[in-house]
């Protein structure tokens, strides 16, 4: 792994290099401007995450100390 602590962004070709050792984000840089490019039209369509409220009755404590439906 790249060992400089500053950076957030790699390349890898995992076909050539499954242990990740070899960064070709410099040398490729049109690919990683390409894989943001595209990172950034799908967060223009992404489903913002909806969490429910929490249900009192999910607790596992009332259910004999197990997960599982409780309705």
């Amino acid at each position: 792994m790249p060992e400089e602590s500053d950076k957030n962004l790699w390349l890898f070709n995992i076909a050539d290099d499954p242990t990740e050792h070899n960064d070709l984000s410099v040398e490729k840089s049109h690919v990683v401007k390409e894989l943001l490019d595209l990172l950034v039209k799908f967060n223009q369509t992404a489903v913002p995450v909806r969490y429910p409220s929490l249900d009192p009755m999910s607790d596992p404590g009332l259910h004999g100390g197990v997960w599982g439906p409780w309705k």
